[in-house]
């Protein structure tokens, strides 16, 4: 019966066998919709402790594959979305919440060309970090020190721990964190900018960040949160916010030249990216500038970008 194949998943109390026959039928679809799915996402699971590196997609002088999530991560999330839905089967007015999170197996990729090395960090909590770099300790074929990271989930404590910076900053001389800013959340989190700085300090790097959004409150919630970032700030090399799409550029340019609360040293850039030599054509879009009585409580939360701003390598 389909109820003993999906002891494999997650233990089923003996007490409910009897109640989970009468739904046989609608388990064996759904058993098979799961199956056919994990063969799907198996065949194509590039993990460090899975098939292969995925590499394939790039030229030769690329190495890249995913840091996390690892196979474990995927069965435990397959295990309690599982669960979840046999609990709404046997109880269809249960208000029970999944527990699983989407985030527990959210992608960390790590990029090389050369001596240059990228780490993308999705919206991956610390645990999936930690996890990975318990797995390859002692492995040289993996890396995990770069020079540039997307910041994992906006900079939120939860994705964050001095253990990981450590880690991406060892035997580097300098380090580009981007991240965005804003939500409800308060997104980034001190504690992270201080995980970042911190790790930079320790080893004498140089270091900076970059903000890659721009939108009302997303621009709003930033310089709120910095408020709470004075000692951080002074140890930062700059703050840039960034726009990669010029259509999207014209769009904002308009938006927030019409506005009258933000505040004098606010600017937006267009950067095109090329990857046969990793250089970074940076070019300033616009400037807000505002009345110089104007009250915005923005004005001191924002730093004017480096002055050779133009055909910058930035790694």
């Amino acid at each position: 019966m389909i109820i003993y194949r999906l002891r494999n998943y997650f233990d089923i109390d003996e007490s409910i066998i009897d109640r989970l026959k009468q739904y046989d039928d609608r388990f064996a679809k759904i058993f098979s919709c799961i199956s056919n799915w994990q063969l799907r996402f198996n065949k194509k699971a590039y993990f460090i402790n899975g098939v292969a590196p995925i590499n394939e997609f790039l030229p030769n002088e690329f190495v890249s594959y995913s840091i996390a999530p690892l196979l474990n991560h995927i069965n435990e999330y397959n295990n309690q979305n599982v669960s979840h839905l046999v609990e709404l089967i046997l109880n269809p007015e249960s208000e029970a919440t999944n527990n699983a999170d989407r985030n527990s197996i959210s992608s960390i990729i790590y990029l090389q060309r050369h001596d240059l090395r990228l780490t993308f960090g999705g919206d991956a909590p610390a645990r999936l970090w930690l996890d990975a770099f318990d797995l390859i300790k002692g492995r040289s074929r993996y890396k995990v020190d770069s020079q540039f990271v997307k910041v994992s989930h906006h900079g939120s404590k939860n994705s964050s721990d001095i253990i990981i910076w450590d880690h991406i900053t060892k035997g580097q001389q300098s380090l580009i964190a981007a991240i965005s800013a804003g939500s409800k959340y308060d997104h980034p989190d001190s504690e992270t900018i201080d995980n970042i700085c911190q790790a930079c300090i320790n080893k004498g790097l140089n270091y900076s960040f970059i903000s890659t959004n721009l939108c009302n409150p997303c621009l709003a919630n930033l310089g709120n949160n910095h408020i709470d970032y004075d000692l951080s700030l002074k140890k930062l090399n700059k703050i840039t916010s960034i726009l990669l799409k010029s259509s999207r550029s014209k769009h904002y340019a308009n938006y927030v030249n019409s506005q009258n609360d933000f505040g004098k040293g606010l600017f937006a850039f267009k950067i095109d990216f090329n990857l046969d030599d990793f250089n970074a054509t940076t070019s300033l879009l616009w400037n807000v500038n505002v009345r110089p009585n104007s009250s915005c409580k923005f004005d001191k939360h924002f730093v004017k970008p480096v002055k050779d701003c133009y055909n910058r390598v930035i790694l």
